[in-house]
């Protein structure tokens, strides 16, 4: 067979044996319809060619030969005979070349059938490879376990801390991560505290993405706000108090 078959897969002489099967593969097809078209040629031509050859040479002899000549009748006999066998010989030649391109495609077939077959086959193994590598001592597992807990935890986090209406952890944060200057912290103490500014309102985070959805109203709790989360379309807020006003 001509299917390499090896413990190492290399897939640069992998690629170079699939692409000299399909060339063989399109050899001979391209050999099997070049012998069936021939052999459709001769077909037509050999019966027209040596028959029209044969009433020629009839009428000549017919016209100023001797019918009765025993060379002359032999001749006549014998050419019909000659015209069928060089036309039984013709057919049976192509039909030989016919054959060995057909099973000489079939095989070519066969190996590539192969070939694709033993790729599916060590793309699978490979992926099985790669997933009992990852899974045989459970690291992935207790990974995403302890992954899916950290989420839980720090939703739960924020649902209290919402429901609550305690603002001042979320304050400290934001007054942490705005990283205002000397001067700006001047101006703020000189002119009083903004009611509209960050840092006296609450967060819109949603509890159930933790996205930020900007800040509620002055004055207002972040549980007091009706707002929809546009990154997973939750609904959130109190929807009495939205009818109220």
């Amino acid at each position: 067979m001509f299917l390499f078959k090896s413990k190492s897969f290399d897939p640069t002489r992998f690629e170079s044996e699939l692409q000299y099967v399909s060339s063989r593969i399109s050899k001979n097809e391209k050999r099997l319809r070049n012998y069936t078209a021939q052999r459709r040629h001769y077909q037509r031509v050999i019966p027209l060619y040596f028959t029209t050859v044969y009433i020629a040479y009839f009428s000549y002899v017919y016209k100023f030969g001797d019918l009765y000549d025993k060379e002359t009748l032999l001749r006549l006999v014998v050419i019909p005979l000659i015209i069928g066998v060089i036309y039984y010989i013709v057919l049976t030649i192509f039909g030989y070349l016919i054959d060995k391109a057909e099973s000489s495609l079939e095989y070519w077939k066969n190996e590539h059938r192969e070939k694709l077959d033993t790729l599916k086959e060590r793309t699978n193994f490979d992926k099985t490879k790669e997933l009992l590598a990852r899974f045989s001592d459970g690291e992935d597992l207790k990974e995403m376990e302890k992954e899916a807990e950290e989420i839980s935890k720090k939703r739960q986090e924020y649902i209290e801390l919402i429901q609550s209406g305690e603002k001042g952890k979320i304050f400290d944060d934001l007054k942490k991560n705005a990283n205002n200057s000397i001067y700006d912290h001047f101006i703020t103490k000189l002119l009083g505290d903004n009611e509209r500014g960050p840092d006296n309102r609450y967060a819109l985070i949603c509890p159930h993405c933790f996205t930020h959805n900007g800040l509620a109203p002055p004055g207002k709790l972040a549980s007091d706000v009706q707002y929809k989360c546009p990154k997973c379309g939750t609904l959130n807020g109190s929807v009495e108090v939205k009818v109220q006003e």
